[in-house]
């Protein structure tokens, strides 16, 4: 507003500032089609030029002014009412109104979950499916994740879309439709998981992360994992032990100075010595 006011003479601004300001304080809102002057004080203030056409002001009736502020008021607040009905009809054409049941299964939208890989753009829209849990208030819902998904588990219901069961011909075998049980040594369940053998390796240092195969899920399932979820939240089989990703770790360094092939050759050793 101020760029469109001062485009003829952009070196006085401030000298007709002030006038802008007059001139927008007088005129009325779209939401409550009245002015600030008249919502603030009950009226707009005189101007020069009403003056000059006015002339001599002779006296005239006007109700109370407490009267006419709070007719103003009331009639500003209907105006503001009307316009929240009608964001709320706009807002309320993209909105879903979906219920879930506890027990239900659903997607969750991978809009603001850590990506997987170093390309957002070609993540999947969608995880899961994931099991509901629990439901918070009216519009929350509580999922049942995973131990490697390090975020809040209770999300909005427009993150969610229902899950629906594929035929039967289409449907995995129980070995790859989901994680392997595990249990510790006294029988117990417990939430760790069993590696087959380390896929591939990204990054470096502290941020270094495995492509981990993981024992009873096809290779379509593996994910990227860090190191410290390699030594806390796995258990290795006797194809592969802890030693190896240290192995890798230096391997991997060697790899960032230019010894590609070098890297190349470990991974190689390392695959094989896994199989």
């Amino acid at each position: 507003m101020l760029r469109t006011y001062i485009r003829s003479d952009e070196r006085e601004w401030e000298r007709l500032l002030p006038a802008l300001e007059l001139a927008y304080n007088t005129t009325s809102h779209s939401s409550t089609e009245l002015s600030p002057f008249e919502v603030m004080i009950g009226e707009n203030p005189l101007i020069a030029a009403e003056l000059d056409v006015v002339g001599a002001l002779a006296p005239t009736l006007t109700p109370p002014m407490t009267k006419l502020f709070r007719q103003l008021c009331d009639r500003a607040q209907s105006h503001i009412l009307k316009a929240k009905w009608q964001q709320k009809y706009y807002a309320d054409t993209k909105r879903r109104a979906v219920e879930y049941a506890v027990g239900d299964k659903v997607w969750l939208s991978s809009k603001h979950l850590p990506p997987f890989n170093s390309c957002p753009k070609l993540e999947p829209r969608h995880r899961g499916p994931f099991e509901l849990f629990e439901r918070i208030g009216t519009v929350a819902y509580r999922l049942a994740l995973p131990p490697t998904y390090e975020c809040h588990d209770v999300f909005h219901v427009s993150q969610l879309v229902p899950h629906r069961s594929r035929p039967p011909a289409l449907v995995p075998s129980a070995a790859d439709a989901a994680w392997p049980p595990m249990h510790d040594a006294a029988g117990n369940p417990t939430d760790e998981y069993e590696v087959d053998y380390i896929m591939d390796q990204r990054g470096s240092g502290d941020a270094a992360q495995y492509l981990v195969k993981w024992r009873g899920t096809p290779e379509e399932q593996a994910t990227w994992e860090p190191a410290n979820h390699l030594t806390t939240r796995c258990r290795f089989t006797h194809t592969v032990c802890p030693s190896t990703v240290t192995k890798a770790n230096s391997e991997w360094s060697s790899w960032s100075s230019g010894r590609r092939s070098s890297y190349k050759a470990s991974i190689g050793r390392i695959r094989r010595a896994q199989m």
